[in-house]
């Protein structure tokens, strides 16, 4: 695919505008899903699978990279979609493939310029890790106020926004046993994957507020279905 945008877009679009807002990610998600369900490793995880599904992850993501927040206000949010991945008992070497198949379909579908896949990309690997820490507990776990649907951007994630004045705090449950180890520099890596087209090295940026790390006691195994 040809790119309209160079880097230097980063200065002035947001991901969302970069990357060619919904309709780029319902291209997207329709290719990546169309290879994770022809895949024997992973068309498991996704027995439930419908159509619907394809637009609603690129509503999810459209909100994540900038663009309008529908999967709050139509489809549950942050919890909603946390809450899909409990009782899956996501394994690694899933997740991995996971990675390589949204690589492939990244590449094909989004517009060329090593930073956007990159960050894009990192997003991805971000996530996953998320979701496969919240499928090791059993579905109906309380994960506590997991906060906004987090946002994307040309730097990584964005900071939630700050509580208004006088609001009350609610309970937050803490991370516990987060994904990843430290680099050189302190800070957390990620590992497991790396993306043989852009060859980059993945950073992972902390949990959010109040998803589960680990947990749940369950041994990895193949789930049934996923967001």
């Amino acid at each position: 695919m040809t790119d309209h945008r160079s880097d230097s877009s980063a200065g002035s679009d947001g991901l969302y505008e970069a990357i060619g807002g919904l309709d780029a990610l319902r291209r997207l998600s329709d290719t990546f899903y169309q290879g994770v369900l022809a895949d024997p490793l992973l068309a498991p995880v996704f027995a439930d699978f419908t159509p619907a599904h394809v637009e609603h992850v690129a509503v999810w993501l459209a909100e994540i990279f900038g663009g309008p927040d529908r999967f709050t206000t139509d489809l549950g949010g942050h919890q909603s979609l946390l809450r899909a991945h409990l009782g899956l008992a996501i394994t690694e070497e899933q997740r991995t493939r996971w990675m390589e198949l949204m690589a492939e379909a990244v590449h094909k579908e989004l517009p060329e310029g090593e930073l956007l896949r990159r960050r894009v990309l990192e997003y991805f690997d971000w996530g996953t890790r998320i979701a496969k820490d919240v499928s090791a507990s059993p579905a109906g776990t309380d994960l506590g106020d997991p906060g906004p649907t987090p946002r994307w951007g040309w730097e990584g994630l964005k900071s939630p926004p700050e509580p208004a004045p006088g609001a009350a705090a609610g309970h937050r449950r803490r991370p516990r046993n987060p994904v990843g180890r430290e680099g050189p520099d302190g800070s957390q890596w990620a590992h497991g994957f790396s993306c043989a087209t852009c060859d980059v090295r993945l950073r992972r940026p902390p949990l959010p507020r109040g998803v589960l790390g680990g947990g749940g006691g369950r041994r990895p195994g193949r789930g049934r279905r996923a967001r």
